[in-house]
């Protein structure tokens, strides 16, 4: 099956730092991500055999995997639709996520063109999750 739409966020660590592998791992930890399959974070929904992927978290810097010695300037959630969920439902996990690991690593939360979120900015992402929604499953 093919994606229509990815949808991104980064965490990018403040100017002159880095995060390491045992930041990012106890922050993942902390917000319920399993690391796993090609050496990235991923959040499900469900468990066992019903489990489905919500989205994934990668290194911002190619190959995109994270090691035992790494140090990155960010991270990227990767989600991809249309899904099994909605996007909505989707979005409405990944976004508060996202904060909640760039408080525990000290970064910032960005959009695809690396802007900070702004409330109209959550807003219009969640309207253009509905708006896909909408589409998908009238």
């Amino acid at each position: 099956m093919g994606y229509e739409k990815i949808v991104t966020l980064f965490i990018h660590a403040k100017d002159g730092q880095q995060f390491d592998w045992y930041m990012i791992n106890t922050a993942a930890e902390k917000v319920g991500l399993e690391f796993g399959k090609d050496n990235i974070f991923h959040r499900y929904n469900g468990f066992g055999d019903d489990k489905q992927l919500i989205f994934l978290v990668a290194n911002m810097l190619k190959p995109g995997v994270f090691q035992p010695d790494l140090r990155t300037t960010g991270l990227v959630f990767i989600m991809t639709l249309p899904a099994t969920m909605p996007a909505l439902d989707m979005w409405d996990t990944m976004f508060p996520v996202g904060e909640r690991m760039a408080e525990l690593l000290g970064g910032k939360l960005t959009d695809e063109n690396h802007h900070i979120f702004s409330r109209q900015r959550i807003a219009s992402m969640r309207e253009e999750m509905r708006e896909f929604d909408h589409q998908h499953h009238s």
